[in-house]
């Protein structure tokens, strides 16, 4: 397989921030901004991104890694598009 050479000048940006939601929540805020930095092809690359296996899939996999057990009873996250 090809080396990956990442080149930070056609790299997009992901700002990931954790926000307080209520007493023992955790908002996480994703955005993802400079895709035309990819080239050519950002479209495309931004409507699988918004697809079926893009972020919100992506997130939800990361949640079901991310369940808080709380007095014996596990607390599932959700992603919230």
């Amino acid at each position: 397989s090809p080396l990956l050479r990442p080149d930070p000048a056609h790299a997009s940006r992901v700002d990931v921030r954790f926000h307080a939601d209520g007493y023992a929540g955790v908002r996480i805020e994703l955005v993802h901004r400079q895709l035309a930095r990819h080239g050519g092809g950002w479209a495309g690359y931004r409507a699988r991104l918004d697809g079926p296996k893009g972020w919100t899939h992506a997130l939800n996999r990361l949640v079901e890694l991310l369940v808080m057990e709380e007095d014996g009873v596990r607390q599932r996250l959700t992603v919230t598009p």
